[in-house]
């Protein structure tokens, strides 16, 4: 348009305020086995969309498997509100190891987990809930070297070991030969094991009189191994459930673990399936929960699921002894190690509630214990995508200049002002960053901003005094008095 030689121009200015755009952090990624689904409407290794409550895609997926009961017990824990979930079907292999391993899947062919990274692109969501049912809690056993005769007359050098026999497959290690002797040993693969094969030095290393022994150790489960790096992906989390036999089990298997965006829970549920009682992996119940405390906090995951009632089961597949009072009870122990719960409400002293079945999950599997209550991460995630998503128009379109800077700051202080009003931080502070901003770096075209934000604390420790109230007699004497 040519301006005007005798009129007016007008020029739209578009540097105000953004309204916050958050993401979805309830959507909910499942994957397992369905061999009677119907290939059409879920093919596998691929994303598909649904509702929890979707009654002809759930008949799509069919009986057999993990996913139909699963999703099932999701939507019975959600309070009446029907979850989205991308679903990815995988085949079921010839064993239990077999199906882990279609599962965990290939990065560069996108199968398995690695399917939900293209749920973006596909489906245009992103799942943030990931749930794995019945294969996070698989406790498999590799091998473990020790040296019990080094040997003498060898030569210097690093050897294969040769493995045989035993029930299993996968071994391989090395075994370094120093002065003659075996100096030291490396597992280079643990395999997959239910009974120790044995390994024979090499002929090659000349060695006499050297014995290794092979002992079995229990292996990190590697679906919980493969989901933290896809969990750090999709900025999601997952709720793991363990071998569900004992507490000594639930600790040992969780020992293993080290991941922030994992949850460790233990024992089942058992659910009415027909005629049948079949046991649920308590993780199905646990997403339908956090999909609930979602909601009711506005969309943002603040919340976590403790305290809350398990729907849709009809029992425990293992008693927990817990009490509110005692910490020395097998309940509180477990909690003491990052292990989330399920226990029975009764009209016992300490009891979580008078009756039904109750959720206990606080912590997550990571080391850093300023992050250790996991809606905080998950909280770190909305607050980092809020800000992502609400301030990216700015880039490109503007000009680095006082008007838009000051444009970008007022946005972010709506979302921590947005934050604060609804409860979810108890404050913060967006600032300029004086000492990130160069006039080199403007330049460029890079601006560097400050924003803080302390996500509320979960309250898991009332602490009560109680006093005896000596003014109470002197109102005695004073009342006898009158």
């Amino acid at each position: 348009m040519t301006e005007p030689t005798f009129g007016i121009t007008l020029t739209p200015v578009d540097n105000e305020t953004r309204t916050p755009s958050a993401a979805d952090m309830s959507i909910v990624g499942i994957i397992g086995t369905a061999a009677d689904a119907d290939a059409g409407t879920f093919p596998v290794n691929t994303p598909v969309l649904m509702t929890s409550d979707d009654a002809g895609m759930l008949a799509d997926l069919g009986a057999a498997g993990e996913l139909k009961n699963a999703i099932a017990e999701l939507d019975a824990n959600t309070g009446g509100r029907a979850a989205k979930i991308v679903v990815v079907r995988v085949t079921a292999g010839a064993n239990t190891a077999a199906t882990m391993v279609n599962i965990i899947g290939d990065a560069s062919t996108k199968t398995g987990l690695h399917a939900f990274k293209e749920a973006a692109q596909v489906l245009g969501v992103t799942p943030r809930l990931i749930l794995v049912p019945n294969f996070t809690g698989v406790v498999q056993k590799g091998v473990s070297l020790a040296i019990t005769t080094p040997g003498n007359s060898g030569a210097n050098g690093t050897f294969n070991f040769v493995f045989s026999g035993g029930a299993g497959t996968g071994a391989a290690g090395t075994f370094t030969v120093t002065g003659g002797s075996i100096a030291s040993l490396a597992v280079t693969n643990p395999g997959i094991y239910t009974a120790a094969p044995t390994a024979a030095v090499t002929a090659s290393a000349g060695l006499t009189g050297a014995a290794v022994a092979v002992t079995l150790v229990d292996l990190a489960n590697s679906v919980c191994v493969a989901l933290g790096p896809v969990l750090d992906d999709l900025k999601a989390v997952a709720f793991v459930s363990g071998p569900d036999s004992t507490s000594t089990a639930a600790k040992a298997w969780r020992a293993l673990l080290t991941h922030q965006r994992l949850m460790p829970v233990d024992n089942g549920l058992k659910v009415q399936v027909g005629e049948s009682l079949v046991t649920i992996d308590p993780a199905s119940a646990f997403n339908g929960l956090q999909v609930l405390c979602d909601a009711e906090a506005g969309g943002v995951p603040s919340k976590v699921i403790a305290n809350r009632p398990v729907q849709g089961s009809v029992g425990l597949t293992r008693a927990i002894r817990f009490s509110l009072t005692d910490g020395s009870v097998d309940g509180q122990d477990l909690l003491a190690h990052q292990i989330g719960i399920t226990v029975r409400g009764s009209t016992a002293d300490g009891a979580i509630a008078d009756s039904g079945f109750v959720a206990v999950v606080l912590d997550n599997a990571g080391e850093d214990e300023l992050w250790r209550q996991y809606h905080q991460v998950r909280m770190r995630d909305y607050i980092d995508l809020l800000l992502v998503r609400t301030t990216r128009s700015y880039i490109g379109r503007f000009g680095l200049k006082v008007q838009t800077i000051q444009a970008v700051l007022n946005t972010m202080n709506t979302i921590l002002r947005d934050l604060q009003v609804g409860g979810h931080v108890l404050g913060g502070k967006v600032d300029y960053d004086a000492a990130g901003n160069t006039p080199e770096a403007l330049r460029a075209g890079k601006f560097t901003v400050n924003f803080r934000a302390e996500p509320v604390p979960t309250l898991r420790n009332l602490a009560i005094n109680t006093y005896r109230y000596s003014a109470a007699l002197d109102d005695l004497l004073t009342q006898i008095a009158a």
